[in-house]
């Protein structure tokens, strides 16, 4: 069964490797934007993945040059096997790419053949089937989804920190920082707790540290952390993100700094955590430092200033509606 597995921008590769690691007869056809189309024989063992969102039965995937070809060609593909036991529908669409045309231009067009040739009717919540149209660049997927919420949603969050980071995104940050089971773990600027969730939940360090200066942060973290049942695998710590003595050593620093956008804060305010990060990370760390930054060029700026670390690896991913820089450092010997 070909099935197209949704995720972050930019961490489609944690994606195929989770896969490949889990179904090791699972076959990666395509990765592209967000979605890694794959071939499977189940859908049980893809629904345990960390790393992903929605899975999608694909039904077709073909090119187009216009809004009217797009329309044609998803007037030949066959939905009554997919609807035949459906009495409502949602069309769900997302987008990527320039084109003279929205996603909701998308789920109109689809909806309106959909009503036409079968009969259904539309519900947006009360649907029994969710077909999907997305479309990248010059290619349209479409497809049935299978799950019904986003699996990012892992059900732990009973606090909801303001600028939480998904879980999908948190794992993946812990796979390509190359997290072990044998090392231990810090997260100094952990907000809800959910990198250091993530990596009780899934790699499981033998040590794993988490702080905040913010204590209300930290109480909550704890609470998420309680309600996924791993309170006990996790030393949870109020301390500002200079501070980092408390946890002796640790061999991996893994962490989403306030980019500084819903603070109404600038420039200096982020120079001076990345050089406090920095320091402090440079007293404890062993190993490497994986973390997020929406202000790429000062943080390579501090990176390069401070002397100590260098930049192994980066790359761009998508966190909700902005792209900020993953950066993994690596301590200089």
């Amino acid at each position: 069964m070909r099935l197209i597995l949704t995720t972050c921008f930019g961490i489609e590769d944690v994606v195929a490797k989770e896969l490949t690691e889990r179904i090791s007869a699972a076959k990666i056809v395509e990765l592209r934007k967000g979605r890694v189309i794959v071939d499977v024989k189940r859908i049980e063992p893809v629904l345990g993945l960390r790393s992903i969102h929605h899975v999608i039965k694909l039904l077709s995937v073909f090119e187009f040059s216009d809004i009217k070809a797009l329309a044609q060609k998803i007037m030949r593909i066959d939905f009554s096997e997919e609807l035949k036991s459906s009495k409502t529908f949602r069309i769900t669409s997302e987008r990527a790419g320039n084109h003279e045309f929205t996603s909701l231009d998308l789920q109109r067009i689809a909806g309106e053949i959909i009503v036409k040739r079968y009969g259904k009717k539309v519900s947006l919540k009360n649907f029994d089937t969710e077909i999907r149209v997305d479309v990248i660049d010059n290619l349209c997927y479409v497809g049935v989804q299978l799950t019904r919420e986003s699996l990012h949603k892992r059900g732990y969050r009973v606090f909801e920190h303001p600028a939480a980071l998904k879980p999908t995104l948190a794992y993946a940050m812990l796979r390509i920082a190359g997290v072990k089971k044998s090392e231990s773990l810090l997260d100094p600027m952990c907000g809800g707790g959910t990198i250091a969730i993530e990596a009780a939940l899934s790699v499981k360090p033998r040590k794993i540290f988490a702080s905040d200066k913010n204590e209300k942060y930290v109480e909550g973290a704890k609470l998420n952390a309680e309600k996924a049942g791993v309170a006990r695998d996790i030393e949870f710590a109020v301390r500002a993100c200079r501070d980092m003595r408390w946890v002796g050593e640790v061999d991996k620093i893994v962490t989403n700094p306030p980019f500084g956008v819903r603070m109404g804060r600038g420039r200096r305010f982020l120079r001076k955590l990345y050089f406090d990060l920095l320091n402090a990370g440079y007293e404890v760390v062993r190993d490497k430092i994986c973390l997020l930054s929406l202000k790429s060029s000062l943080f390579k700026y501090a990176v390069k200033t401070h002397g100590k670390f260098r930049i192994v690896h980066e790359r761009t991913v998508g966190h909700g509606d902005i792209y900020p820089k993953l950066f993994v450092l690596e301590k200089k010997k």
